[in-house]
């Protein structure tokens, strides 16, 4: 099913930012103009009250939509009829609220909106839904029809979903520079951790042959290499899941208003791949340590 509309302004491309009053509470919201079939065409959900009527100059003068961040700025529980003014001469009355849009985007907050209803002559954008498996030919009859009306210009066609795309875009690009950041700092940890073990095993050799000597397993070997290594990874997991996901979340709420927090689940894994990299780090160096020959060792000594 397709649906059509105009408006003089648009989500996410044209609209004005003026005060509104009700009673002595005065709000900045943001404002758009628009026409018939509106709220439909834009797939917006009307939770209360009733969209535009059609040619209706009642509708025209005085009536808007509104969103919930809107009427919750106000603090109404029952917006449909309350009496706001504009410029404190123009009176409106709410006619309908939908759910909250996000006109800029994910990347500022919510801001109260209201639709007031135009008249055709001052439209300026046509607005289109269709079925995703009609859209190519859609976009072909729209730039054909614009061609024949204004045969001097160049048709400007918008996909709704350009500011989904645009966030998606800086998304992947923020989990691209993630994960190099991540494969660095496992690589210098994993170097560093193994250097660290080479000169403590170096340190340890006389007591390692003489363990050996007098029987010990290779789990009493790791044990005397491992402890120390073991309590620092802990200390440095906690300090660095902490930190990680302060920092995380720093980053992000420098982008975005609305993003997904870094979840237990992350912590955990972030944590277990790191220690599952120490094992390995540290396991190679433990086994060579094992299998030496006492002999040679306490001989050298």
């Amino acid at each position: 099913m397709i649906s059509v509309a105009g408006s003089t302004h648009q989500i996410g491309y044209s609209f004005f930012n003026d005060p509104v009053k009700y009673e002595t509470t005065e709000v900045e919201v943001d404002i758009l103009d628009v026409g018939d079939n509106y709220v439909k065409t834009m797939g917006m959900t009307l939770v209360k009250g009733r969209d535009f009527v059609k040619d209706s100059e009642t509708d025209k003068k005085e009536s808007v939509i509104i969103t919930e961040e809107f009427a919750n700025r106000f603090g109404w529980s029952e917006p449909i009829g309350r009496e706001i003014r504009w410029l404190d001469t123009t009176r409106y009355y709410v006619i309908g609220v939908v759910k909250t849009v996000f006109n800029q985007g994910l990347w500022r907050k919510a801001e109260p909106m209201m639709l007031r209803y135009t008249s055709g002559d001052n439209i300026k954008f046509i607005i289109v839904s269709a079925p995703i498996d009609k859209m190519k030919p859609v976009v072909a009859s729209m730039e054909a029809i614009h061609k024949e009306l204004f045969p001097d210009r160049i048709a400007r066609i918008l996909l709704g979903d350009e500011f989904s795309v645009n966030a998606n875009e800086v998304n992947n690009n923020i989990l691209v520079m993630f994960i190099f950041t991540c494969v660095v700092a496992l690589f210098l940890s994993a170097s560093g951790l193994f250097t660290l073990v080479s000169l403590s095993i170096i340190k340890k050799m006389k007591e390692i042959g003489v363990r050996k000597v007098f029987g010990a397993s290779a789990l009493n070997l790791s044990r005397v290499i491992n402890d120390e290594f073991f309590l620092m990874l802990a200390i440095s997991s906690a300090l660095g899941a902490a930190s990680g996901g302060w920092m995380a979340g720093m980053l992000m709420g420098s982008i975005w208003s609305y993003y997904q927090q870094a979840t237990a689940m992350t912590i955990v894994a972030a944590v277990s791949l790191m220690f599952l990299i120490a094992i390995l780090t540290v396991g190679y160096k433990i086994i060579g340590a094992v299998r030496m020959n006492p002999a040679s060792v306490l001989r050298d000594e």
